[in-house]
C-alpha cells in the first residue's frame, strides 16, 4: 500500500549527484540569468528588446518565449493553472503550444513546465535546421533560477527533465549554447 499522495509531488533531495554537471562545466555556452533590473521594467524591456536585435536576423539563433498561468475559475472558484510557450526563428514563429496543468498545480509549476515545453520545442527545431544558440524567455525569475541548478521542491522532476535536456544539447555538439533568461 502506497503512502503517498497522487497531489504531493515526489521530492528527491539527492537528485543531483554532487559530481554532477553544473552550469560553470558548459561556462559560456550555458547562461542562465534572472534580472539586473529589479524595480524598472522599462529598461529591462528595452534592455531585452536590444539584446534580441543582435541576434535575430543570424540563422544560427532561435528563441522562445514560456509563460505560466494561474486563474480561478468565476463559477467554480476552482483554481486551474496553465502553460504556454512560443518560438522564433528570424521574424518568423515556427512553433507555439499549451497545456492545461489543472488545479494541482501553482504558477511556479506552470512557469517551469512552461520553460521544459519550450525548451523541448526549440531543441527538437534546432536539431533538424542546424541551429545552435538557443534563447528561452520567461518572466518567473525563480522557475528560470532552478531550470538547472535543481532544488528539492514542486516542479522538481520537471526541472530535472529540463536540466537533462540541457546537458544532453550542450554535450551533442561544443557548437551548441543554451541561455535561460528573465525577461519582463
Amino acid at each position: 500500500m502506497s503512502r503517498s499522495s497522487p497531489t504531493i509531488p515526489h521530492i528527491d533531495i539527492f537528485a543531483i549527484s554532487p559530481w554532477s554537471p553544473t552550469i560553470a562545466t558548459f561556462s559560456p555556452r550555458l547562461a542562465i540569468r534572472s534580472t539586473n533590473y529589479e524595480d524598472d521594467k522599462k529598461k529591462a524591456t528595452e534592455a531585452h528588446i536590444r539584446y534580441v536585435h543582435s541576434f535575430q536576423s543570424d540563422p544560427l539563433h532561435i528563441l522562445a518565449y514560456s509563460d505560466g498561468s494561474l486563474c480561478r475559475d468565476s463559477d467554480t472558484g476552482q483554481q486551474n493553472a496553465g502553460a504556454g510557450w512560443i518560438g522564433y526563428h528570424g521574424l518568423h514563429d515556427i512553433f507555439q503550444g499549451s497545456k492545461p496543468l489543472g488545479p494541482h498545480m501553482e504558477i511556479y509549476d506552470a512557469e517551469a513546465t512552461a520553460i521544459n515545453a519550450a525548451l523541448k520545442a526549440t531543441i527538437n527545431y534546432a536539431t533538424e535546421h542546424n541551429t545552435t544558440h538557443i534563447h528561452i524567455f520567461a518572466d518567473n525569475q525563480a522557475a528560470v533560477q532552478t531550470t538547472f541548478d535543481v532544488v528539492p521542491g514542486s516542479s522538481q522532476h520537471t526541472n530535472l527533465h529540463t536540466r537533462s535536456l540541457i546537458i544532453s544539447f550542450l554535450k551533442s555538439s561544443n557548437q551548441h549554447h543554451i541561455k535561460i533568461a528573465w525577461t519582463p
